[in-house]
């Protein structure tokens, strides 16, 4: 008796969850990994439809949510969070969208600040 796929241990949407309960996701974050853990191309198309039904898979959310964790704990420019985001499958309109109105100097004295203690 081996172990049986992830696919029969439990449902995908039950894994999503679990996936999702550690932070926000994108939509190809989750298609990844729902793929990787051997649910078929149907049950992730439903999972991911029922994920984004109830708002919990959405990616302009989970772009701002990168931004503003980002911005707090490990500031980055306007091209790395892009970079970053772009890794993450996020389209480039929704990019656009989550990026407005990043203030790169600000970003840059905060970064200034947290590498030279007691520089204002």
């Amino acid at each position: 008796m081996g172990l049986k796929p992830a696919s029969q241990q439990q449902s995908p949407l039950d894994a999503a969850y679990r996936y999702l309960s550690y932070r926000p996701r994108s939509e190809f974050e989750m298609r990844v990994w729902l793929d990787r853990k051997g649910f078929g191309r149907r049950a992730i198309d439903s999972t991911l439809s029922t994920l984004k039904a109830n708002g919990l898979l959405d990616d302009l959310a989970f772009a701002r949510f990168w931004r503003e964790s980002r911005e707090s704990s490990s500031p980055r420019s306007r091209a790395a969070l892009r970079s970053e985001l772009r890794q993450k499958g996020i389209d480039p309109d929704v990019l656009a969208k989550a990026l407005d109105g990043v203030d790169e100097e600000a970003l840059r004295i905060e970064r200034r600040r947290r590498r030279l203690p007691g520089w204002e």
